[in-house]
């Protein structure tokens, strides 16, 4: 399976590739255009992507993936509030890895992708 991570932090990036590395082929992105771009290129199975990303935002590259596809499973990386959560579906996302990132609820995520 191959996973883009949107993640602009090397922190983040570099836990999550602790935590994948080893089980999927792993792209990253360290912005919200760059996701796009290798989106289309790789056609990558799901993505995870920071809410916080530079140049073009987590919104509007989500928006421009789903006009590619419409089936790859995008996940939002965010700290969120419970009634923040509802409007992720809205916006096309899939899922959402809350902050600080927890190894069993990625796992989970993972399962429930169907990928």
């Amino acid at each position: 399976m191959k996973i883009l991570i949107a993640e602009h932090l090397n922190s983040e990036y570099n836990l999550l590739k602790d935590y994948l590395n080893e089980q999927y082929i792993l792209y990253r992105a360290l912005d919200g255009e760059d996701a796009v771009f290798i989106f289309f290129k790789g056609m990558q199975d799901i993505i995870f992507i920071d809410l916080m990303m530079p140049k073009v935002n987590s919104y509007e590259a989500t928006d421009a993936i789903r006009q590619i596809s419409t089936s790859v499973f995008i996940v939002a990386i965010a700290d969120l509030a419970e009634k923040e959560k509802i409007n992720f579906f809205l916006k096309g996302f899939n899922a959402f890895l809350s902050l600080p990132i927890n190894k069993k609820q990625l796992f989970d995520i993972l399962k429930t992708s169907g990928t």
